[in-house]
């Protein structure tokens, strides 16, 4: 099979007198200062990540966003029913858990509706509306969906319906005739910040809603943020940076009762990791396997009495999911090696009447890592005719541009630059394969995939201490367009290898070099790539710290290993 495989690892360039310069103008530790410069942040940059402002953009910049408040206030003085439609992921049910909590603080009429994902398909549907019509609806509003329901919303104006869309996916060249939309990548649109997810902009809605920044549900916001794998950049970043604030010092009775049932400790503070980990996979859980409206019940909850069976219930079919996934993951790559992928070169597309629909996203990353080149996984409905796909892409690849290139052979498509689903006739599916790896070829012709990995800095092990580690998190919140830094340890010996957990899927060692050691840690590696005992290696790893029983240590979180280079690669 071909596989994206590491030969090696390059260090970005560092000026060190600029390092120095960095370390004495703004009183912070090498470390910092290093990884600060290895990403080229400029002296102002740095001071706006060391000392951010929380600087939120109008909402009413937002196109569509003054008719859609006034037609809100309209249904609020006319006491209409108020129908809230989301969509079935993490930042979906965050979306609707906010705009549940935004109608009840406006005293509005409303009810929630979300998709199965297997009975009702992707957004909204006629069905939906059919039923929110005979329940008296006259307002339908819909949150991380809608952008391109143009059939069913023209259906919602024939039974009298108005439909305001909040949305985030890329708009087809075909809008939707709604009574208005809000979506931050309408042409139309000068909002300074773009990349919001679908409950951001459930969350500027809620803002001009209220005339101020709602921060008591900056969580949910930052939650969907985190799940839906969008830049950690601009505004993005302060609604992250003020959820996690706000997590941390008035914890709700959902977070640590997800926590707590998942095994975490409720006294660690959260960071965006904690969510992308523990909680978003859970809220994804509900919808992947079941119902979402359990996720909703969850994050709505007022106590931990009544959050407790909601995250039990999340945590069963979670765990049901990770074995899905690994079932699929493995007889996806059977697919590969035995040549019954529909598309394997510069993309790679593989599908089967066996898999859930539930899962395949999950599966598609899993693939990505393994392959290095953009993926679509199908789950295929030979009864209907059909198949769902959920694709992930590779840096340099936007998904959605691509899936237009291929639009002819596609009954629905959408997503955005990182992540799209799609459905496609199973009489077609070759055809769509070898069109996207054509377009996905042009894409990429007379690019080189890296065959080393990137890291930020070399250090030795005296300077990973806990104050240059806690400092370093000053740069958090991670995610999308702003990875977790990764540290370069040269030829570090390794010692006091054991295995841990059950199942010995996870590696802890002790790190030594001249100056010092660390404690080292791998998850999720077969033994055959795990850390060896006696061995001299280069190691890329990123930096925690171990808390357990009131002491703390700093940690090395190994990502690579390489044999010891003579001369490290630098980026050109």
């Amino acid at each position: 099979m071909k596989r994206h495989v590491l030969q090696g690892y390059r260090v970005n360039p560092v000026d060190p007198v600029v390092v120095e310069r960095y370390c004495q103008q703004f009183g912070i530790h090498p470390l910092l200062a290093t990884v600060m410069v290895s990403r080229q942040y400029a002296a102002h940059q740095v001071q706006a990540w060391l000392h951010p402002q929380m600087a939120w953009h109008d909402p009413f910049g937002l196109d569509g966003m003054a008719r859609t408040v006034a037609r809100i206030r309209h249904a609020l003085a006319h006491q209409e029913r108020i129908l809230i439609f989301g969509d079935y992921d993490a930042d979906g049910v965050c979306s609707v858990a906010l705009m549940t909590q935004l109608m009840r603080t406006l005293g509005a009429y409303f009810q929630v509706a979300i998709p199965h994902r297997h009975l009702d398909g992707y957004g909204l549907n006629r069905q939906a509306i059919k039923r929110a019509h005979d329940e008296g609806c006259q307002l339908i509003i819909t949150v991380d969906t809608g952008i391109s329901a143009y059939e069913p919303i023209d259906y919602a104006r024939e039974l009298g319906i108005d439909v305001l869309v909040t949305d985030h996916h890329q708009p087809p060249d075909k809008l939707p005739r709604a009574y208005a939309i809000i979506n931050p990548h309408q042409k139309t649109c000068t909002y300074p910040y773009r990349h919001l997810a679908g409950v951001g902009v459930a969350l500027k809605l809620a803002h001009a809603l209220l005339g101020r920044v709602p921060y008591e549900w900056t969580p949910f916001a930052a939650t969907g943020t985190v799940a839906d794998l969008m830049p950690l950049t601009g505004e993005n970043r302060v609604i992250v940076q003020c959820g996690i604030a706000q997590m941390n010092t008035q914890r709700a009775p959902w977070l640590d009762t997800v926590l707590h049932v998942a095994g975490v400790a409720v006294t660690e503070p959260v960071t965006a990791q904690t969510l992308a980990f523990t909680v978003v996979p859970r809220l994804n859980a509900a919808g992947r396997l079941e119902k979402a409206d359990d996720a909703v019940r969850l994050l709505l909850a007022e106590d931990a009495v009544h959050a407790k069976p909601f995250a039990q219930k999340l945590e069963r079919l979670n765990q049901q999911r990770k074995q899905l996934v690994d079932e699929t993951t493995q007889q996806a790559l059977h697919h590969i090696e035995t040549g019954q992928a529909y598309a394997y070169a510069d993309a790679l597309v593989v599908g089967s009447a066996q898999w859930n629909p539930g899962v395949i996203g999950i599966v598609a990353s899993r693939l990505v890592e393994q392959t290095g080149v953009p993926t679509i996984v199908f789950a295929i409905d030979a009864v209907k005719g059909i198949a769902k796909g959920s694709a992930r892409s590779i840096g340099g690849v936007h998904l959605f541009d691509t899936l237009q290139q291929c639009s002819e052979h596609v009954l629905y498509f959408g997503g955005h630059e990182s992540a799209a689903g799609m459905t496609v006739a199973h009489a077609v599916l070759s055809c769509f394969a070898r069109a996207f790896d054509q377009q996905v070829h042009l894409k990429t012709t007379g690019r080189v995939r890296p065959s080393t990995f990137a890291a930020d800095a070399t250090m030795r092990v005296a300077d990973l201490t806990l104050a240059s580690i806690k400092e370093l998190d000053r740069l958090a919140p991670y995610g999308m367009h702003h990875p977790i830094p990764t540290i370069v340890l040269k030829n570090v010996t390794v010692d006091q290898v054991k295995p841990l957990g059950r199942e010995g899927k996870h590696f802890k060692g002790v790190l030594c070099d001249p100056t010092g050691a660390i404690e080292g840690v791998q998850f999720h590696v077969t033994e055959e790539h795990a850390l060896r005992q006696g061995s001299r290696k280069d190691v890329v790893v990123e930096l925690a710290i171990n808390r357990y029983r009131g002491s703390a240590k700093p940690q090395a979180i190994v990502k690579h290993i390489f044999d010891p280079a003579e001369d490290i690669a630098h980026a050109p």
